[in-house]
């Protein structure tokens, strides 16, 4: 409840200043007639707040959670929030373009006058009217274009995951494994702006497929068990003959975790909680372990993160698939021996400039990397968070087939 509450009120602050921000650059700077600048400031202030109880709505008034008009609200709200989100950025991209205008001006003018010979003309005078043209068009242009993304992201985000199918050598890996696919759901995020029809979608795709294993790398829902229970409920229907395993991301701590992880093991998911499985072929196997989210502690101490306990179980010479929420668990895996690692957490980004921020807490963004003799493979997220708008970073299903390293 505590974080609700923390939720809340970090928001509240950032909506404030989001909206004076962008009201003081988008129409305060247009100089436009008191009226006109009176009704767009009431437009904003409309939007924002409509953004703002998209958000925080089902915390404020937790039994809204699930209703009609609550979905409407949010779904509006977040699709504000994208566009709003791409509004902010051009307009700090345009003060970046004044601010560095004006030091130009400035030291030419400081220029002029240590060299201006007697007599030289003044400096012109500034033409107030052209200024407010350009001051307008730029706030039109930065409206259009924004408006423009978010319909294109929103297009790419609510659309089919791409699948992405990818090799991945194993020195470790028994011949009788060899070419076992495993499928990567990761980070749908089901809640106020994906639901049930969007769950069917994804498990229709996977099973298509036909794996040998599935498994569900964190952050399933946005909301409670009682609202979204009927939304997963299709995640039943995966079937694989080596199994699904779950693990929890961030997100899965937001909203009764307890709960949740029994609704999971209810649709038929191992849940691997520092712990690991072998999975056998023909007398060989292999050794598939999860471990609690990074940050699992924070919000539920009794799910720490450890990633040596959770490689306990296997011998030095097995193979080690590790299924961690996010990619910066590599460093402790790693150590612990694992020889895979998959993950998601990051959305890849989901859009500029968001994408090249993720470096700033996690070590890769997206594919497959490596970090020393641990492979990472990083799923980009089957759905979103937040804004429905993906730009240029296609949700996936991930299709990894394990092969033998020569």
């Amino acid at each position: 409840m505590l974080i609700q509450y923390i939720f809340v009120a970090a928001i509240t602050i950032i909506f404030a200043i989001l909206t004076f921000y962008i009201g003081r650059s988008l129409i305060s700077s247009a100089a436009l007639q008191r009226k006109w600048s009176r009704r767009l400031w009431a437009v904003l202030l409309l939007a924002i707040f409509i953004q703002y109880f998209g958000m925080a709505g089902h915390h404020i008034f937790p039994a809204s959670e699930g209703s009609e008009w609550m979905i409407l609200v949010s779904w509006l709200g977040f699709v504000f929030m994208g566009f709003f989100a791409l509004v902010f950025l051009m307009l700090l991209v345009k003060d970046d373009i004044r601010l560095l205008l004006y030091l130009l001006r400035k030291v030419r003018k400081i220029y002029r006058r240590f060299t201006k010979a007697p007599g030289a003309q003044a400096e012109p005078t500034i033409n107030m009217e052209r200024r407010n043209f350009i001051a307008r068009s730029a706030s039109l242009g930065i409206v259009g274009l924004s408006g423009g993304l978010t319909a294109l992201g929103a297009g790419e985000a609510l659309g089919e995951p791409k699948i992405e199918k990818i090799k991945v050598a194993l020195e470790k890996l028994p011949p009788e494994f060899e070419g076992f696919r495993i499928i990567q759901i990761s980070d749908m995020h089901i809640g106020p702006t994906l639901r049930r029809d969007f769950v069917e979608m994804v498990v229709e795709h996977s099973m298509r497929l036909q794996p040998d294993m599935i498994v569900l790398t964190g952050d399933l829902c946005d909301g409670r068990v009682v609202s979204l229970k009927g939304d997963v409920a299709p995640l039943a229907e995966l079937k694989a003959p080596a199994g699904k395993f779950f693990v929890t991301g961030n997100h899965d701590y937001f909203y009764e975790p307890v709960a949740w992880l029994k609704e999971v093991e209810h649709l038929g998911f191992d849940t691997l909680l520092n712990e690991g499985v072998f999975i056998r072929r023909s007398g060989s196997r292999i050794y598939v372990a999860g471990v609690n989210d990074y940050d699992a502690d924070k919000f539920f101490p009794q799910h720490v993160h450890d990633p040596a306990l959770a490689a306990a179980g296997a011998a030095t010479d097995d193979a080690k698939i590790l299924l961690a929420h996010q990619p910066r668990s590599c460093f402790k895996a790693a150590e612990a021996g694992f020889d895979l690692q998959l993950s998601g957490h990051t959305h890849g980004g989901q859009f500029f400039p968001w994408k090249y921020l993720v470096y700033l807490q996690q070590p890769y963004l997206d594919g497959l990397n490596r970090y020393n003799n641990l492979q990472v493979y990083t799923n980009r997220g089957t759905g979103y968070w937040g804004p429905p708008l993906r730009l240029a970073v296609p949700a996936e299903i991930s299709e990894i087939t394990l092969t033998k390293a020569v």
